[in-house]
């Protein structure tokens, strides 16, 4: 009889932790599966925060291009129309139609200079920057943008200078690069515009193309106004547009360079400013060599 009983309990307490180990299981599948659970609920909210940061910037750009559409586009359209028509009233002598025709000039290259940037910034927002690289000639891309602004610099008696001759080496001519060309002809023609609109009547404008190793770098380089150095870590903040009045009082809004930072780096380089108050500004991009 005792031994009965004993193979009884000992067959209870197998039962039991058989039972007490199979929960003990069940407990830690139940605890991984709220860890995963967990895990899964924690990415979904780091996406959904980078989410609403995303649209909250978009927000806000969106805020400051309609401020700058009311304001920065409007106000030289006021402008033009006002000298235009002046000239058609014939109420203006040589002299003055010579000085308007050069304000109208002035003010129809920024707006259209404005109005390019962000049509082509709405529409990068829109579709997503697509970077589509090739092999193209950077000397010819310079030398094409140049011709474009010729007029533009001359309206301020400002040479545009394209010296391949550096320090330490001269470049071959071509050089190739292996980018996107459009967006590339969109951050020299920024740039030179920016230069041209800082640097002060009978001034120089120089470009400049150095190979650095894998990478091609152009630089830009004016004798005009210069930037503060508080000023120059806003240069390229699409959220904090950072702009002044040019040395014929041209106006800006800013956006030029923050889209020329996500052009750049779109092509696997990188752009800077090295500026000096009063002394003038050199702005560097690379891009990489051909493949």
């Amino acid at each position: 009889m005792d031994q009965i009983f004993f193979i009884g309990g000992i067959t209870f307490l197998t039962v039991l932790l058989v039972v007490l180990y199979k929960r003990n299981t069940n407990q830690k599948k139940v605890i991984r599966l709220l860890i995963q659970q967990n895990q899964i609920v924690r990415h979904q909210n780091e996406a959904l925060q980078i989410e609403n940061t995303r649209l909250e910037r978009q927000h806000s750009v969106s805020n400051r291009l309609l401020a700058i559409i009311s304001h920065d586009v409007r106000s030289p359209l006021h402008v033009i129309k006002g000298l235009v028509s002046l000239i058609e009233d014939c109420a203006l002598n040589p002299d003055e139609l010579q000085k308007s025709c050069t304000v109208l000039t002035t003010n129809l290259d920024a707006t259209i200079h404005l109005v390019d940037n962000i049509l082509h910034w709405s529409r990068s927002q829109i579709n997503g920057i697509q970077s589509q690289p090739l092999e193209f000639d950077i000397f010819l891309l310079i030398e094409e943008v140049i011709h474009q602004l010729h007029t533009q610099a001359g309206n301020k008696q400002i040479r545009l200078a394209f010296i391949i001759e550096t320090a330490d080496q001269v470049v071959s001519n071509p050089v190739w690069g292996y980018a996107d060309p459009v967006m590339i002809e969109i951050v020299i023609r920024n740039l030179l515009t920016n230069a041209i609109k800082f640097s002060e009547s009978g001034a120089d404008v120089i470009v400049q193309v150095d190979i650095k190793g894998d990478f091609i770098e152009v630089s830009v380089h004016d004798k005009g106004k210069g930037i503060a150095i508080e000023d120059q870590g806003r240069l390229f903040q699409m959220e904090r547009l950072f702009s002044t009045a040019g040395t014929a009082d041209e106006k800006g809004t800013g956006l030029g360079l923050a889209f020329c930072k996500e052009l750049i780096e779109k092509n696997g380089g990188k752009i800077r400013c090295e500026s000096v108050s009063g002394k003038g500004s050199t702005f560097f991009f690379t891009i990489p060599v051909k493949k």
